[in-house]
This record gives C-alpha cells, sequence and structure tokens, in this order.
C-alpha cells in the first residue's frame, strides 16, 4: 500500500479525462497516480491493469479537479 496527494489524483483525473476520455471518480484516479508515482520504478517492465469503475463523482466536484488539474499543469 502507499499514499498519493490528492493533488496528485486531481492531476490523474484530468490525465484520464484529456489524454483516454474517461469520466474518472478519485478512487481509480488515486490508482494510477500510485503507478505513476510511488510504485512507478517497482512496477516497470511488468504488465498492470487498472480497474476503472464507478460514477462516484458529481458534474460539480469533476469540473472543479479538471479545473485545478489544468491550473497546475
Amino acid at each position: 500500500m502507499v499514499a498519493v496527494g490528492d493533488d496528485a489524483i486531481k492531476d490523474c483525473i484530468g490525465s484520464m479525462f484529456r489524454d483516454l476520455k474517461v469520466a474518472a471518480e478519485p478512487a481509480p484516479a488515486a490508482g494510477l497516480a500510485a503507478l505513476i508515482g510511488p510504485l512507478r520504478e517497482e512496477l516497470a517492465g511488468r504488465h498492470v491493469v487498472l480497474l476503472v469503475c464507478g460514477a462516484n463523482i458529481d458534474e460539480t466536484t469533476f469540473a472543479r479537479y479538471l479545473a485545478g488539474a489544468a491550473a497546475g499543469a
């Protein structure tokens, strides 16, 4: 288990939307943040699956996260 920060999660929500055209909630974005952050070297060269599911985010929160990710980019 690893920890990722809120900003990393928000950035991944933005990346998933922008690059993958997926409107993800924070849970799968946290998984992606872990994979590209603290687990990157440990999992390098391995096959990894990230399950992206759920709809536990409302439009206003999603838009706020996207705006925050865009501002930090």
